[in-house]
């Protein structure tokens, strides 16, 4: 009987010595797991931004559609607003070095208000210079040039940013001189004469590119180029060609 109990009892203990030596491996491998550095794979937040947040491109939206778009009269309108004073302070720095026109008007202008007063402000003179005129020199200048080289810009420079901005910069002065020489008759002997008030015409073609560009709405150019000569031709009807 006592051999009997103490292989009982060494059963017992071998039994419990393998209990606990697996306690103890379990309690290790926690131990491991808790130690071991938890890796999370993380997408790439810059590829996801990229991808949720495509770059933003101008929509084409149809003309007429546009002219329900109040950001479009917003544009208009500051945009002509920053054009008089950029040709305010332009005329007040030439007149400090004595370049400024002696009347202050371009021959262009006189010719202009020398056509309204033999017609007395005849209306289909008045639209031509307040609609149509606006119209075509906007398609033009703005539609065509303006629009044709910043596309060929983003073709040639589809992988270079420098070199789409270059291009654009061409857009801006090629489209502008364009549009001041115009005004000129596109005759350099007239261009020559009068070089003078060249800087007013190729300013407000800068800021007639900016409204197109702006937003994409050839709207927004085409009704700054209106309120411009609309405002003036007001201003000549309230207080005289002379003015």
């Amino acid at each position: 009987m006592t051999s009997n109990k103490k292989i009982e009892n060494k059963n017992i203990e071998n039994n419990t010595n393998s209990i606990t030596e697996e306690n103890k491996k379990s309690m290790e491998n926690l131990k491991t797991q808790e130690d071991e550095e938890v890796v999370i794979d993380i997408p790439n937040q810059k590829n996801e931004i990229e991808i949720s947040e495509p770059k933003k491109k101008k929509k084409h939206v149809n003309f007429f559609k546009q002219f329900l778009i109040p950001r479009v009269y917003y544009t208009a309108i500051v945009v002509y607003v920053l054009s008089v004073l950029t040709n305010i302070f332009v005329t007040f720095i030439l007149g400090l070095l004595h370049l400024n026109d002696e009347d202050g008007d371009s021959l262009n202008t006189e010719g202009l208000k020398a056509d309204l007063d033999k017609t007395n402000f005849g209306f289909l003179l008045v639209l031509d210079i307040i609609l149509i005129g606006p119209l075509i020199e906007e398609l033009i200048c703005r539609l065509l040039l303006f629009r044709g080289i910043s596309i060929i810009g983003e073709k040639i420079g589809k992988n270079n940013k420098f070199i789409r901005r270059f291009i654009k910069l061409l857009a801006y002065i090629i489209s502008s001189a364009f549009f001041a020489f115009g005004h000129f008759q596109f005759s350099f002997k007239i261009l020559l004469s009068d070089i003078v008030n060249f800087p007013s015409y190729f300013i407000m073609g800068i800021y007639l590119a900016l409204a197109y560009d702006y937003d994409g709405y050839f709207l927004a150019a085409l009704l700054t180029h209106i309120l411009n000569n609309s405002v003036a031709i007001l201003i000549m009807f309230l207080f005289g060609t002379d003015v």
